[in-house]
């Protein structure tokens, strides 16, 4: 049974990740959110992914990385896809 609080923690959730899907680039917070992690682990994250995108040729943005590369290398799929 949810009480008030959590149904508005569901409530915002539900705008954040509705918010979120029309993001190019993710930032820290929203990698925090997506996986669960702290703040130092959801960096560590980003600068791997940057890292990989880097070494591929592409341009990065320190503190940010791209919704579509995090996509397809944490759950394997491009939802923009057709």
């Amino acid at each position: 049974i949810f009480n008030d609080s959590h149904k508005s923690e569901l409530n915002y959730r539900r705008y954040y990740m509705k918010e979120l899907s029309q993001k190019a680039q993710l930032t820290v917070e929203d990698v925090q959110l997506l996986l669960g992690v702290s703040q130092s682990h959801a960096y560590k994250v980003i600068r791997e992914l940057n890292k990989e995108l880097t070494d591929k040729g592409f341009y990065v943005v320190r503190g940010k990385v791209s919704q579509k590369f995090f996509n397809e290398k944490f759950y394997g799929i491009n939802r923009w896809e057709d």
